[in-house]
């Protein structure tokens, strides 16, 4: 099973899953006279066995920490401008990635007349176990793991108060942290371009 916290995954194959997770969210009030913010700080477990990535044994159970912080630094009237980053760290000898940030800038209401809608960048970054290249490098692989990088750009546009459309467009540097192709297994794959669209109905 995958699951999914505030953009942050991870996955878990049987046992259960308990999360403990603190927020504090400031000037919430449309009243309040400073800019609102959001700070997440939370903690996972997993139980069930996991494979070792570098060595023929087992270990029990998984765990990560995570944050999160979204603050508005600027607002004028609908329009306002947010700063976002989400990091999550887990041990490096039963997870194919180790550690996870991204980062970006929202800017809503951009447009007249388009108060809802919102222009996002942002960056990602994964960085692949130091165990998994040891591995690599022991079984002597021609392409060996390093990280990844994700830079986007999307727009999402309310088209109305129950449906949103978001067209977004990706550039992956390094696709699933310079794993080899399939069709040329000597060499990584390369940077790929993502275009896509997302619609959301809500009933």
């Amino acid at each position: 099973q995958v699951c999914n916290n505030n953009g942050l995954a991870f996955s878990f194959t049987g046992g259960a899953l308990a999360i403990a997770e603190a927020e504090l969210g400031v000037n919430q009030a449309k009243a309040a006279k400073a800019l609102p913010g959001v700070y997440k700080i939370g903690f996972w477990y997993a139980t069930a066995d996991y494979n070792d990535v570098r060595f023929p044994t087992n270990h029990n159970g998984n765990f990560g920490l995570y944050g999160v912080v979204d603050q508005t630094i600027w607002q004028q009237g609908d329009t306002s401008l947010s700063v976002f980053t989400r990091a999550g760290v887990v041990p490096t000898d039963r997870n194919t990635v180790s550690f996870y940030i991204d980062g970006g800038v929202g800017l809503k209401g951009l447009l007249p007349h388009r108060a809802d809608d919102t222009l996002t960048f942002g960056v990602a970054y994964e960085k692949i176990s130091p165990d998994v290249i040891a591995f690599d490098r022991d079984s002597l692989s021609l392409v060996v793991h390093s990280n990844e990088t994700v830079f986007e750009v999307s727009y999402a546009a309310q088209l109305a108060p129950w449906w949103t459309v978001q067209p977004d467009f990706q550039y992956i540097v390094r696709p699933g942290g310079n794993v080899a192709d399939p069709a040329n297994p000597l060499v990584p794959v390369r940077n790929a371009a993502v275009i896509g669209v997302r619609s959301v109905l809500k009933f």
